[in-house]
């Protein structure tokens, strides 16, 4: 099958409509207000550290803290982009492994931001929700 100037044309541009364009979409995204109560997760649910923190909330944290919420955001969606980068933005630097938000997860709590899973945040992490979660009740 022979495929002609034109043809190639629109498959360029269908590949710009479906994926360039959302994200630049996505980009310009005012960062939302975050609630000191709520962790929010930031990760690809694929990296070893994304695993890594998603089995220690599920086995550690949450049948400690039942009441701590959690709000999961999965990079697969465009908007998870936007507001990520948004979100980024406010702060100089994140805590963790990496400093510039260079690895994910992408964890925000009690305002913290950090980039990464290690033991390190797995401290802190434990230590701000355990002050967080005595002190509501």
């Amino acid at each position: 099958m022979r495929t002609t100037f034109s043809s190639r044309r629109r498959s360029r541009w269908a590949w710009l409509a479906v994926w360039v364009l959302p994200v630049l979409a996505g980009c310009n995204a005012p960062a939302p207000e975050l609630s000191p109560e709520v962790l929010y997760m930031y990760h690809n649910n694929l990296g070893p550290m994304c695993l890594e923190m998603k089995a220690w909330l599920n086995e550690t944290v949450i049948p400690s803290y039942p009441n701590l919420i959690i709000e999961e955001h999965l990079l697969s969606d465009f908007n998870a982009w936007g507001t990520l980068n948004a979100l980024t933005a406010q702060y100089d630097q994140s805590q963790g492994p990496s400093s510039s938000f260079q690895y994910m997860p992408a964890v925000f709590y009690q305002g913290h931001a950090y980039s990464g899973f290690d033991e390190s945040v797995k401290s802190e992490l434990s230590s701000l929700i355990e002050q967080a979660q005595t002190s509501s009740d």
